[in-house]
């Protein structure tokens, strides 16, 4: 197939990058506002081929057409958004045009093309906190979103409305829970321009000569030791997943969500015990006062993309934090 992946030199795309053009060809969309031009280089260490980068922003409707047109695009994977929950906050309204209007312009092209697969990447910070110990693709949105969240939500629900008025239309909608580590190879990982703020990052940098300690926020949530518990899964079975995720567009119409995660919830000392046993060093820490909206639970309920994409998450947790390791270490 012909596949256009938005936001493919990201850290997230990237990975998915890998596994996808094994199999088919690939054109990237991205405006490297928070990914770095050097991937083309990364692809190459990898000998990656099937794939085309282009400068640009999905907010450029007639770009996204010519693309789509000139390239015999078959299937999107949209993943081009801002996703930083703090920076959200601060700057709301940039949020709103990059991931809202970009998204709607996303459809508008697909709409003028004929194009009419997608896969969508979302996230598992909608849901609201629930009682039960896992969390399935109907549990509750949460009253209270963040604009990161909320700017996700706004698009699934147009995606829902545009599968409904045209029956054509096979919409795969993913919703991510915590996506940690880093490619096998060490060569493509985590390594944003801006607003690390993801655990793993966060947790390397304390180790870093005269950088602050890991603030860990909140140390009174109903977990084992008092900190947030959450579900980590590989970004290689994420990336596998949505391997998995076209193969099914290609056969079922209509709009579809799947919960993406492991399964199984870790609490954030017990990740930091686990690098320590790696790096063989102690990870100096603080704890900090919660952060407005933070649940003291996030774990996924993955049966349904279990039975229905045909995919599993192989990764555990050790796996995840010492590919992660490694990657943050071979950067120079």
């Amino acid at each position: 197939m012909n596949i256009l992946l938005t936001g493919g030199a990201g850290y997230i795309g990237s990975h998915i990058a890998s596994v996808i053009s094994k199999r088919d060809k690939l054109v990237i969309i991205d405006n490297f506002y928070n990914s770095r031009k050097s991937i083309q280089n990364n692809f190459n260490k990898l000998r990656l081929k099937n794939i085309k980068i282009v400068k640009g922003d999905i907010q450029n409707k007639k770009l996204l057409v010519n693309l789509i047109k000139e390239n015999k695009i078959e299937s999107i994977i949209h993943l081009a958004a801002l996703k930083s929950v703090r920076e959200s906050f601060v700057k709301k309204n940039f949020y709103f045009k990059n991931n809202v209007r970009g998204s709607l312009n996303l459809i508008s092209a697909m709409l003028a093309t004929g194009c009419k697969k997608l896969v969508f990447s979302s996230t598992a910070s909608l849901y609201a906190e629930s009682k039960s110990s896992v969390i399935n693709e109907n549990c509750l949105i949460s009253k209270n979103l963040n604009p990161y969240a909320e700017s996700k939500y706004q698009i699934e629900k147009e995606l829902k409305k545009l599968s409904n008025n045209d029956r054509l239309f096979r919409i795969i909608i993913l919703r991510y829970f915590n996506v940690a580590g880093a490619h096998p190879s060490g060569i493509l990982g985590e390594n944003p321009l801006r607003n690390s703020d993801n655990l793993f990052p966060s947790i390397i940098s304390s180790l870093k000569k005269n950088s602050p300690k890991f603030k860990i926020f909140g140390k009174n949530y109903s977990t084992k030791d008092g900190t947030a518990m959450r579900d980590y899964i590989h970004v290689m079975d994420i990336a596998k997943a949505h391997l998995s995720a076209l193969d099914f567009i290609n056969k079922n119409k209509g709009c579809h969500i799947f919960n993406l995660g492991t399964g199984i919830g870790y609490t954030i000392l017990s990740i930091i015990k686990e690098c320590e046993k790696i790096l063989n060093k102690k990870i100096n820490y603080s704890f900090c006062e919660r952060r407005k909206g933070d649940h003291a639970k996030s774990v996924s309920c993955n049966k349904k993309a279990i039975k229905f994409l045909k995919w599993k998450p192989k990764y555990k947790i050790k796996a995840i934090c010492q590919t992660a390791i490694n990657y943050f270490f071979s950067l120079k």
